[in-house]
């Protein structure tokens, strides 16, 4: 079993939209996408959400309901990534299972990429996927990493500083879109 934090607290500055709701190809946007291929792996359990007050809002007229779909928001969206990662861990249930880390700027979700990052987890306390050595996403962290972010204080320090202390593991896939970070027009159309 795995759950799910998708983040997608930022104010996407520099796309001047908010990323979860570009569309997808299709008549889906970035974030129903990423659920949908999510829900669709049967050890899926829980997909927290990390929005901020304003996509909250606009999200409201999208049908996200599902009992294994909870939103929450990150009252405090300036702290950065490394806080709405930790919202997002507070407001799982079970913190007993493995959870993918998934930036919506990401909306490509390779179910053969989950599975085999899944396959290493109980060797390792984190795991990224890389193409031709380049780290990825989406991260896959082990119950350790997060019971100890659920700890952890200290939110000045960058994430990947924090992932420091624990034993990493790479995992290679034949998939160039783990590298795919969407942050203005100009990303969204070379590829859409």
């Amino acid at each position: 079993m795995f759950s799910v934090i998708i983040l997608s607290a930022g104010y996407s500055s520099r796309m001047n939209r908010h990323k979860a709701l570009l569309p997808f190809f299709g008549d889906t946007v970035f974030l129903e996408h990423i659920i949908q291929k999510y829900l669709s792996v049967a050890f899926c359990q829980k997909i927290v959400i990390v929005v901020n007050e304003e996509l909250s809002e606009l999200l409201k007229s999208y049908n996200l309901s599902s009992s294994k779909i909870k939103t929450i928001v990150n009252p405090q969206s300036d702290k950065g990534r490394f806080y709405s990662i930790y919202c997002g861990v507070k407001a799982l249930e079970d913190k007993n299972n493995a959870v993918f880390i998934h930036n919506v700027d990401n909306p490509f979700v390779n179910i053969g990429t989950i599975n085999l990052l899944m396959q290493s987890i109980n060797k390792y306390d984190y795991i990224i996927p890389a193409y031709k050595s380049k780290g990825g996403h989406p991260v896959l962290l082990s119950e350790k990493v997060i019971n100890a972010i659920e700890r952890e204080q200290d939110f000045s320090k960058n994430f990947r500083v924090f992932l420091q202390k624990f034993r990493k593991k790479y995992v290679d896939v034949n998939d160039e879109k783990v590298l795919v970070n969407i942050n203005t027009l100009q990303d969204y159309q070379k590829l859409f």
